[in-house]
């Protein structure tokens, strides 16, 4: 009799656990898709630009080297965001952060629309900058913590970027055309709102660890901090050197796909003889990170990610070669996208590689600092290409972005391949009791 109760209680656990693990699966996909539709923004955000900037040059009445201050005003808020973000993650948590970026962001598009004054139009950027970071940083910390493949997770996260990026040029390519071309801001302000209401629903503004444990992930109980142990996790994550050099390695990353992505029409119009059009050459690099970004998953899991970086590096200079040297339009639209494909893994692999080398106490922190700073990317190297472009003229793409290539090669190498033994972790007492008692 008792044997038989036992079995019955076995059973029953069983199909409670079996059940609870279906909720945690369905919960983890309405949290990935909520992320991934603030990732489809990020993209949507960063490939929009090139198409409009003939536009606003001609709106405005503004040269290369002006029109390029955009990019200046959206590092700038990228750069209050990479400061601010290890506070927020302690004080305000992970749903609120998210709230306050998307709407950050959503404000920046709402100042754009009605085409005001140029000094406004780029006070505007600060504030798309810095929401866009914030909301990059908070999407890729909470998926690599996630229990079940990270790693693939992250590739779909990056590859829905790709998606969002190829869009928004088709879309402000067909604005780009039109007499109110501004219009595409009050468009891109409109997408935010659904974007809003998802993570206010599905994260309902708690902490980090309180979504996770939702999902089946147990981490330490989150609390707010005392200022003596915030200062110490703010110490050890900024003397993380994984951390520099990751952030280093995406900066030129990002930097080079905004680069190419908001010049390459102007290159096209002025070099190879385009015409407004050429905007969809802008879509097809963002088309080829996107299927890269999926597509590539087994061949970087076969070569492993960290020797796949080198293949793909070497692709990508080929492609721009190809692009830089022959002087046809046609050419130039082949191989643009082709680049893109090729140069895809590099963002999801390199915070892939962030879980591996940061002591996991610190990892969200660190990988929030490495988003923020690689979007700066979006801001530094495409303002010195507008100003390169100014004095030299649109041919300087070229050189720019097989420099930025040779960085990335270089500052991979350099990048620990596993967490440092000796690397200082600094817990603070409760923590520490907490994972003890877990």
């Amino acid at each position: 009799m008792e044997t038989d109760n036992k079995t019955e209680e076995d059973l029953t656990n069983r199909i409670e656990s079996e059940d609870k693990m279906k909720e945690y699966l369905v919960l983890e996909k309405v949290q990935l898709g909520a992320l991934i539709f603030g990732m489809f923004s990020i993209g949507w955000n960063d490939g929009t630009l090139g198409p409009l900037i003939p536009r606003i040059q001609e709106y405005y009445h503004v040269n290369y080297t002006i029109v390029s201050l955009v990019f200046i005003f959206t590092f700038v808020g990228a750069m209050i965001a990479a400061l601010a973000n290890v506070y927020l993650i302690d004080h305000l948590g992970f749903g609120k952060i998210l709230l306050l970026s998307t709407s950050m962001a959503a404000i920046g598009f709402a100042l754009l629309g009605p085409a005001l004054p140029f000094p406004v139009f780029l006070v505007a950027y600060v504030f798309i900058g810095f929401g866009m970071s914030l909301n990059d940083a908070q999407c890729s910390g909470y998926v690599a913590m996630m229990p079940r493949g990270p790693k693939t997770k992250m590739g779909f996260l990056h590859a829905t970027y790709g998606c969002g990026a190829l869009v928004g040029p088709i879309v402000s390519t067909q604005f780009s055309k039109m007499e109110h071309w501004n219009y595409h801001y009050i468009a891109s302000a409109g997408l935010m709102v659904p974007i809003i209401i998802s993570h206010l629903c599905v994260f309902q503004g708690q902490y980090q660890n309180e979504c996770l444990r939702r999902i089946g992930r147990e981490p330490p109980i989150e609390s707010a901090p005392t200022s003596a142990e915030s200062h110490a996790k703010f110490r050890q994550i900024f003397r993380n050197k994984a951390m520099y050099l990751l952030s280093l390695f995406l900066l030129a990353y990002v930097g080079l796909g905004n680069t190419m992505s908001s010049w390459i029409v102007t290159f096209l119009i002025k070099e190879r003889g385009g015409t407004q059009n050429s905007g969809y050459v802008s879509a097809g690099f963002y088309g080829g990170i996107a299927l890269g970004r999926v597509l590539l998953i087994p061949i970087n899991k076969k070569l492993t990610e960290q020797r796949a970086i080198y293949l793909w590096t070497l692709l990508s200079i080929a492609f721009l070669l190809i692009s830089w040297l022959i002087p046809k339009f046609l050419a130039t639209a082949i191989a643009i996208p082709l680049m893109g494909l090729s140069s895809a893994p590099f963002y999801p692999i390199a915070m892939n590689h962030a879980a591996r080398v940061i002591p996991p106490e610190i990892l969200t922190g660190c990988i929030g600092v490495i988003a923020a700073i690689s979007f700066s990317g979006t801001a530094v190297f495409p303002f010195l290409n507008g100003a390169l472009t100014q004095r030299y003229g649109p041919g300087c793409l070229n050189p720019l972005c097989l420099a930025l290539l040779v960085c990335i090669g270089g500052i991979w190498w350099s990048i620990p391949k596993e967490m440092v033994a000796n690397e200082p972790v600094v817990s603070s007492p409760s923590e520490s009791e907490k994972t003890s008692e877990a």
